[in-house]
């Protein structure tokens, strides 16, 4: 809504278009989570669905996440892509 609002103020609209403010495409993106609990894994689990490179810090290491879901451990604060 934000961003059609901003479109919208900024005079761009002209005319509608079914792709229109849809989103950006995630497949293949890369995601960094914090915490790896039950919505950490959950969230996981589905951006699995759109083939996501899944990084994720949490106080104790997953090495079964990690071998089953394809997940990789970073420690808090650096970034490896």
């Amino acid at each position: 809504m934000i961003e059609a609002s901003g479109y919208l103020r900024a005079g761009q609209w002209r005319t509608w278009s079914p792709m229109l403010l849809t989103g950006m495409d995630v497949h293949g993106a890369t995601l960094g989570m914090i915490g790896m609990g039950r919505i950490g894994e959950a969230v996981a689990r589905r951006a699995a669905g759109f083939g996501m490179k899944v990084l994720y810090y949490n106080r104790s290491r997953k090495p079964e996440l990690e071998a089953t879901r394809g997940l990789i451990y970073n420690s808090f604060g650096t970034i490896t892509i």
